[in-house]
């Protein structure tokens, strides 16, 4: 009983740690895509 219930801690860490990985993931992405627009126009300004 004890042992279930440390592995579903477990689980329930894990899963918690994917979730807040993924959406630190997203917010990096979003402000990766912002940056690439932005250097983008720069550049092509300087074109």
């Amino acid at each position: 009983m004890l042992f279930k219930r440390i592995k579903g801690a477990i689980f329930y860490e894990n899963i918690l740690g994917y979730y807040s990985a993924t959406f630190n993931y997203r917010i990096n992405n979003l402000g990766y895509k912002k940056n690439t627009k932005s250097q983008f126009k720069s550049k092509a300004k300087d074109i």
